[in-house]
Order: C-alpha cells, then structure tokens, then sequence
C-alpha cells in the first residue's frame, strides 16, 4: 500500500480489495483510509479468486479518471512508475504502457532476475503477429502496466468473467484488452517489484487449470486472427510451445496434489487427450522438448499405486495412448 500512496504521480484513488483474509489484512486497510482520503476500502467475507474488479461494479464508473492500474497484495511498484509511465503513454498515444519486473524471492527478499525491455518502444498492435512471440513476456501479467480509461470501459466484462478463470486470468484479461488498442508502449528499465513465495496459487493444482489453459490457448488464436486475420505458423508454434509450458507447469502440482488418485489418473487423461496436445504432437515443434515432458508425465503416472488396480486398467491404457499421441 505504501508503495502505491507514495507514487510521485500523487493523483490517484486507491481501491483496495480484503478478499477474506483472517490475518489482519482488513484493520491495516481501514487503518489506512482514516489517515489517506484516496484509499476506498473494499471487502469479501470469503475469499472469492474471480472477484470482479471492473469500475461498475466496484462503483467508481463515472469518477473521473484518465488511467487504470492493478497491483497484487504483496507486490510493490516504484515511486515512480505511475509519473514515468503516464509520461510515456502520453507522448507515444498508446493505450497501454507497459514496465519491466524485479523478480524478489518472498521469505528472502533476494532478487532473482529481472524482465525488462532493454530499450522503450512503441509496438503497433494491428501488427502483432510480427512481435507476439518476442513480446509475450510483457502480455501474460495484468500488473506491471498502465491501461487508459477508454480501454478499460470498452471492455466486455461479462465475456471476461465467463470464463471464470482461476489460473490464468491475467493474460485473458491482457489478450482483452489488447484487441481494444492500437499502440503498445513498452518502458525499459522496472518499475515494478514482483514477489515470489512457496505456496503461490501457480504451484498449487485445481481442477480447472487444464481448461484454463485451452481457454489462452483459443484466445490467443482468437487475438491474432482479430489482429492480423489469421494465425500464422510461426505464431502458432509459439502458442502450442506456450500450451506446452503450462503442462510442464501442471505436473508436479497435480501428482503432489491430495487428491485422490483415480481424481490425478482423470485429469492427467484430460490434459493429454486435450485437442492441444493432440495438435502439438503432429508438429515438429520442440520434438525433445515433449519427449522429456511425456517421460516425466509418465513417470509420475506410473507410480500410482492405482496404476496396477486392475480396476483402473482401461484409463491407464487411455492415458498411455494420450501420452504416445495416439
């Protein structure tokens, strides 16, 4: 919070979400809207992943305001992110600036790397077929970028939280919102600190990841043929290469998940079956690559105890066959 109140760029109203927390969370907002005007506390009783966040409904629809900007609850931007960032998004047209990452491991506070653009740029969208690949480190996050109001009120909000995404509701969000603009502005340099911790939501399974992932996958290909009219082969290699990524991703959290064991054998078979892996497998993209993820698929399948339930013998062969690509 005191990174957002302490912005050089001072104009601002700060709309802070206490998504059910039972730490205490609640009591430092409030603690800071009796000493800050700008800070607008807001409340859940239980944790809800999918909480809507669009200015309608969080009622700031007719405030006036010009930029839009989202920050987790245990990152930090730079004092000087919004003034550098507004600068850059007013001098290019853009209509969404994006900032380069320090990458800060939580329990330590050591710096793990960085990601950043090595110089400022401004990327015509109607073009993204030529720089996706090369820019999609700066698409995945909803963080780390400024959003002018007019991008931000052209949104179909309701198409969005239709998906009702856990994972990966980040780059859907961005993906949105890049079919509403023309210009992307990239700054070099950070201006925004990232935090990660052990038990992030991103190594913890759920049931709806599998589907998350085929959701980016269909609207990154949607993204592009709006942008471009059609996807290209390079650029769909990169999506399958990225669809590929994220089971890699998937695996250990699944397998050292506690679900039940027939629950991993199901959703392993669901992942492998899946119209992406059936289509990345007759590509010749990153053929190594697979090999090495369907071995370590494989080998955390068959240690399964159910494995060698003869009960589960027809799902166990389905899923050998979803892991040869067959």
């Amino acid at each position: 919070m005191e990174s957002v109140l302490g912005q050089t760029a001072g104009n601002l109203e700060y709309y802070i979400l206490d998504n059910g927390s039972a730490d205490g969370t609640g009591d430092i907002i409030r603690e800071f809207a009796a000493r800050d005007a700008r800070v607008h506390p807001l409340a859940e009783e239980t944790n809800t992943p999918m909480r809507r966040f669009d200015p309608e409904f969080l009622g700031f629809k007719d405030l006036e305001y010009d930029y839009w900007v989202m920050l987790d609850a245990d990152d930090q931007y730079k004092p000087d992110f919004l003034e550098k960032a507004i600068a850059f998004i007013e001098e290019t047209g853009a209509g969404i600036a994006c900032v380069g990452s320090d990458f800060i491991d939580g329990p330590t506070g050591r710096e793990l790397g960085k990601r950043q653009n090595p110089a400022p740029g401004v990327l015509d969208a109607r073009a993204l077929e030529r720089f996706f690949p090369e820019s999609y480190q700066f698409l995945r996050t909803i963080w780390g970028k400024l959003y002018r109001k007019s991008v931000i009120e052209s949104l179909d909000w309701d198409r969005y939280y239709g998906f009702n995404l856990g994972n990966g509701r980040d780059t859907l969000f961005v993906f949105h919102a890049l079919e509403r603009v023309e210009k992307l502005a990239i700054l070099s340099g950070t201006l925004h600190r990232y935090y990660l911790w052990p038990n992030s939501i991103y190594k913890t399974w759920n049931n709806a990841r599998a589907k998350a992932y085929s959701v980016l996958f269909a609207e990154g290909e949607r993204l592009l043929k709006l942008k471009a009219g059609a996807v290209s082969p390079r650029n769909l290699d990169f999506l399958l290469l990225v669809y590929m990524s994220s089971v890699v991703d998937m695996m250990n959290p699944l397998f050292t998940s506690e679900i039940p064991q027939e629950e991993k054998i199901a959703a392993a078979l669901e992942i492998f079956s899946s119209p992406e892996m059936r289509l990345l497998a007759k590509t010749k993209v990153s053929q190594e690559a697979q090999k090495r993820v369907l071995l370590d698929a494989a080998c955390s399948f068959l240690k399964l105890d159910l494995v060698r339930n003869s009960e589960f013998a027809r799902e166990a062969a389905e899923l050998c066959a979803a892991l040869q690509g067959g």
